[in-house]
């Protein structure tokens, strides 16, 4: 904590006060000792007041110079925040209409054989951000940040993989169309109730992306 000491000596007017104590000490002491040393004093007056001016200077131009890093930190943090807040919401937008409705539309239990479009880097504006994600003071802002990312993160990785179960399911029903053997009808169950059993993992991940997305987002509008 910053003691009343501490705020004095930074305070700029801490210098002009130094400076005008020693002036009217040295002129004082000049007046006591007489006027033959009067040029000896003035010019001892100059030279300390010189020297508190550089020392203002330099001390000013420091403190300017940190405002003015602050000041570019700050507005750095709230642009990255500003563009990881866009990205979320319009990956919230997306995952909702395209996927989101095409789980609602079969019943639980069933398998989803719908795929669903991904592109191969969907949050390259977080991953742009990673590095300078040092920069958020807040723990748990970053944190929540981090966490709610790897889910999505973690929904993407199985939205693929349940989209190639999906075609290699199609591919072995028109396999079974051509080929009325055990044993494509066997590889055909085993699809299907694997598929089945996939969707409710699918189902799992996209709730808990969405979860954390929501909650992110309004953490985000309130910063």
């Amino acid at each position: 904590m910053t003691t009343k000491f501490q705020q004095l000596a930074e305070s700029p007017r801490s210098v002009l006060y130094a400076v005008i104590i020693v002036a009217v000490a040295f002129t004082a002491g000049g007046l006591f000792y007489g006027l033959k040393e009067w040029a000896s004093w003035v010019q001892a007056i100059g030279s300390v007041v010189a020297i508190l001016v550089a020392v203002w200077v330099s001390w000013y131009q420091g403190q300017s110079q940190r405002r003015h890093d602050e000041a570019q930190r700050e507005s750095e943090l709230s642009g990255m925040l500003r563009s990881v807040r866009a990205e979320l919401t319009s990956s919230l937008a997306f995952a909702e209409n395209h996927i989101g409705r095409r789980l609602d539309e079969v019943p639980e239990g069933q398998p989803v054989r719908y795929t669903f479009p991904m592109a191969e880097n969907p949050f390259p504006i977080f991953e742009a951000f990673i590095p300078k994600l040092g920069m958020i003071k807040e723990d748990v802002l970053r944190t929540k940040i981090v966490a709610t990312f790897a889910a999505a993160r973690s929904f993407v990785i199985t939205t693929r993989y349940h989209n190639d179960m999906v075609a290699e399911l199609d591919a072995a029903s028109i396999r079974r169309m051509h080929d009325d053997s055990l044993e494509s009808e066997v590889d055909l169950e085993i699809r299907f109730t694997n598929l089945a059993g996939y969707s409710a993992s699918l189902r799992n991940s996209y709730d808990e992306s969405i979860n954390a997305g929501r909650e992110l987002l309004t953490i985000l509008r309130d910063a």
